[in-house]
């Protein structure tokens, strides 16, 4: 995970800032609880970065619920692999089988893959980009 100014959010700091993206998230404490305790084990290799005491800091000072959980101490590897539930205001529940891939060893940079993990996720998917000509593939 790679920290980022408030002008230019990551995942983190959407959950617990922004009331759409925190609208999307099915499950949304489980989540919220496993993605500060991926943030704690990332910060065991960060911890002299100013942009990730930042990050953590701005976090507590604008929500509660991610001191709260922060103050936890709770620790969670990311997993390599799963399924996530993604509720998305047009079509509704998408599900995806999602993948990582950790580009280095202890860079903290990942390729996460989102794939349909059934037929009526590919549907309402499909659905979506027929709704927004720009995702169109182009001919």
């Amino acid at each position: 995970m790679s920290p980022k100014p408030a002008a230019d959010p990551n995942c983190v700091w959407l959950t617990f800032t922004h009331p759409a993206w925190r609208k999307s998230i099915v499950n949304w404490e489980a989540t919220a609880a496993r993605m500060v305790a991926n943030l704690r084990v990332a910060m065991a290799d960060h911890v002299g970065d100013p942009l990730w005491r930042n990050l953590v800091s701005r976090l507590r000072a604008v929500s509660p619920e991610f001191a709260e959980l922060w103050d936890r101490h709770t620790i969670a590897q990311v997993e390599d692999s799963g399924v996530r539930t993604i509720r998305n205001a047009i079509v509704g529940e998408l599900h995806f089988e999602v993948s990582n891939t950790w580009l280095a060893p202890r860079s903290g940079h990942r390729l996460q893959v989102f794939a349909p993990a059934d037929s009526e996720t590919e549907r309402r998917l499909a659905s979506l980009v027929s709704r927004a000509p720009h995702l169109r593939p182009a001919p």
